[in-house]
């Protein structure tokens, strides 16, 4: 019986693996280092890019960047009361809502601006702020106006003509209010 190994390439594939490793350990250390800079983030949307830095720093001080996070808030809840009122009306006009609830509704609306505009008139606001913010109240004792002036319409009018002239006068209350608040975002700075 022979010694002989039957199989003599089976030491090649070892070798060969062997040969790659270190083949490929040498090709990466040899790679230059990797220079670490600033990084962006580009986002498509459509047709346009936008270039979003990774990191924001804010220098503005705190009682100005609360400022702003409140007249932030006062914008949302004026864009939610023109649209609460707008809807009330399109789903009364298209009788989607019995008159009771459209009442109910037009009431709840009218609550809700005063309690807003109160808390706009309570807000202390910076110094710098404080003649642009005669107009912000002003738009939002406007918007109570027109709230009653809805309920007033659809109770006591016989057409839709006073509350839907109502309603207009309750959506410009808003914008101007909203252009207001955005004044006032110019004038403390933000």
């Amino acid at each position: 019986m022979s010694r002989a190994d039957p199989k003599p390439g089976r030491w090649i594939l070892p070798i060969v693996i062997a040969a790659l490793v270190i083949f490929t350990y040498t090709f990466v250390n040899a790679l230059p280092q990797a220079e670490v800079g600033p990084t962006t983030t580009t986002l498509a949307a459509q047709d346009t890019t936008t270039t979003v830095p990774e990191t924001t720093t804010t220098t503005l001080e705190p009682s100005v960047q609360a400022f702003l996070n409140a007249v932030g808030d006062f914008r949302v809840t004026t864009a939610e009361l023109s649209n609460d009122a707008r809807t009330t009306n399109e789903d009364w006009d298209a009788r989607d809502i019995e008159f009771g609830d459209a009442r109910d509704l037009l009431i709840d609306l009218a609550g809700r601006t005063q309690d807003f505009a109160a808390e706009v008139a309570a807000f202390e606001v910076p110094e710098s702020v404080t003649e642009v913010w005669e107009d912000v109240n002003a738009s939002a004792e406007d918007m109570i106006q027109a709230a009653e002036g809805m309920i007033d319409g659809l109770v006591n009018a016989e057409g839709s003509e006073e509350r839907l002239a109502a309603l207009d006068d309750y959506a410009a209350a808003g914008e101007q209010l909203d252009a207001a608040l955005q004044a006032a975002v110019d004038a403390a700075g933000g």
